[in-house]
């Protein structure tokens, strides 16, 4: 029986009560160059090829940190205005790949600075005026939320 990394004693979880905004609808793919590797994970795929697969249900928070005042309202990192070919707000496909590849960071064999290149060049393909602010603040903040890698 094929055992998955959520299997692993080791994994952690992501926090089941924290605050989603976010649930993928469909299957989400985007192709990378994060060729020469491969992983999969119930929540990612990395293909060979370099394409990222995050199956639908996935859910996440959009860029961090939000916090929930008492169910009420949601405060935290705004997400941008609505992006009118995808009506999502323009770093709803970055943040969502970005937070699945740092979901699986001790697993997969790529690079914390290559995951927030992508970050970066995702939101600049959807113009996102703040796309470098948010990049440098993920640099100099990201590492407290990810752990080591695990070969």
């Amino acid at each position: 029986m094929k055992r998955s990394i959520e299997d692993s004693k080791n994994f952690r979880p992501r926090e089941k009560f924290s605050v989603w905004i976010f649930k993928l609808e469909n299957d989400y793919k985007r192709k990378t160059s994060f060729t020469g590797h491969s992983f999969t994970a119930e929540w990612l795929e990395i293909k060979n090829d370099g394409t990222v697969i995050i199956p639908k249900g996935y859910a996440w928070n959009g860029c961090s940190p939000k916090f929930s005042f008492f169910d009420l309202f949601v405060i935290g990192t705004p997400d941008g205005i609505i992006d009118i070919e995808s009506m999502k707000p323009k770093t709803y496909y970055a943040s969502m790949v970005h937070d699945a590849l740092y979901q699986y960071y001790s697993y997969h064999k790529i690079t914390r600075k290559d995951i927030d290149k992508l970050f970066l060049e995702m939101m600049k393909e959807k113009s996102f005026a703040l796309s470098c602010i948010y990049y440098f603040a993920v640099r100099l903040f990201a590492w407290v939320t990810v752990r080591p890698k695990r070969f």
